[in-house]
């Protein structure tokens, strides 16, 4: 028996498990920028930084300062990106598919474009367990999420809101 479309509409079904996620990932996000600063703070404070950076030292690598401050940035930015992917899916916003969509495609991008660098530059092991658990939860991610958002009749029948209206072109002429 096919539902009445008024009983698909708001964040119910599915999408109360993806909220769950949404509340989460910006959470998530700033507790790692908070263990990033943290560390880099640390090894600013007992000389590794500066035996990393500095071009006298054994240890320099010309590379390590720009793909941290690199990562910083992006994950701020990200920060930012989900904390607007929030607002966007509880004001049930007609953006948030499609932006959804894109952030999940541009972090996937950025895991399998970073960490190869970090890998091949800093030579150090980057696919370590916590990673490995990273990369499988953003494929997982994407390959649920956005596959329902662009299928789900819920998904399609709630994010309306501020959608503008369209207008019919007038063909009688009296916009000559």
């Amino acid at each position: 028996m096919l539902k009445n479309p008024e009983d698909l509409k708001g964040l119910g079904g599915w999408l109360f498990l993806l909220g769950i996620g949404i509340v989460l990932g910006p959470i998530a996000m700033i507790n790692e920028m908070r263990e990033l600063i943290t560390s880099i703070v640390q090894h600013i404070n007992d000389g590794t930084w500066e035996a990393l950076t500095e071009s006298s030292s054994e240890y320099y690598n010309p590379i390590l300062a720009i793909l941290i401050v690199e990562e910083i940035i992006f994950n701020g930015c990200l920060t930012l990106a989900l904390l607007y992917i929030a607002y966007l899916f509880f004001s049930k916003h007609y953006l948030f598919p499609k932006y959804y969509i894109i952030l999940q495609s541009a972090f996937l991008i950025y895991l399998f474009t970073h960490l190869p660098l970090i890998y091949y530059f800093v030579n150090k092991e980057v696919f370590d367990r916590e990673t490995q658990i990273s990369i499988w939860r953003a494929l997982l991610a994407f390959c649920i999420w956005v596959p329902y958002l662009i299928k789900s009749k819920r998904a399609n029948l709630t994010f309306v809101e501020k959608k503008p209206k369209k207008t019919e072109p007038d063909i009688t002429g009296s916009n000559l």
